[in-house]
């Protein structure tokens, strides 16, 4: 772990024969391995395979390794870079230039798992409707829902499968591996 002024950065081993997975919208191959990204979100016309930032940005990436993986979950907001191997071979980091260092590890071992423990510890969307204005609308209702403690009657009038919400059986198995501040009032349980 390094500080420099606001910035901050983690290095990890990086094994050979491990492959890495996510990061929300990028350009070229699935696999992430040998390339660096930048995450911010940027609205970027006329796009190459080359182009870095895109899009949507998810600071959350699967390793991969002889039928074994982990997730790897990034709690920041600021503009964050991810490197898996391009600035050395031996290392995969992540970093951002500012605010807090806190990361979760995820165990897998199956990627399955880690994106089912991953959404329940971020949450998604109840359902999405579709139509006109679908996504403001959706928005609104779950929000509206959340803090009236129920679920969306649209859903439940379509039989829409729902997601789980935040379980504190799914948060205790999420491990934080690091907090520069120590405060834990974070993984408060509901």
């Amino acid at each position: 772990m390094a500080w420099n002024g606001q910035r901050i950065r983690v290095w990890k081993k990086m094994p050979l024969d491990e492959n890495y997975y996510g990061l929300g919208d990028k350009a070229g191959p699935m696999n992430r391995r040998n390339r660096a990204f930048t995450n911010w979100n940027t609205d970027e016309f006329g796009w190459q395979e080359s182009t870095d930032p895109l899009y949507k940005t998810i600071p959350f990436f699967i390793g991969l390794r002889k039928g074994l993986a982990y997730g790897v979950f990034f709690d920041n907001t600021y503009r964050s870079v991810f490197d898996f191997g391009k600035e050395s071979p031996d290392f995969f980091s992540f970093g951002a230039e500012g605010g807090e260092l806190n990361y979760y590890f995820i165990a897998g071992p199956e990627p399955k798992k880690i994106i089912e423990e991953y959404t329940a510890m971020t949450d998604a969307p109840r359902c999405l409707p579709s139509g006109r204005w679908a996504t403001s609308k959706a928005v609104i209702r779950t929000i509206r829902n959340r803090a009236r403690g129920r679920s969306s009657k649209h859903c439940a009038k379509r039989k829409y499968p729902r997601t789980p919400s935040t379980s504190t059986s799914i948060i205790s198995r999420a491990m934080p591996l690091s907090r520069s501040t120590g405060n834990t009032s974070r993984l408060s349980r509901k």
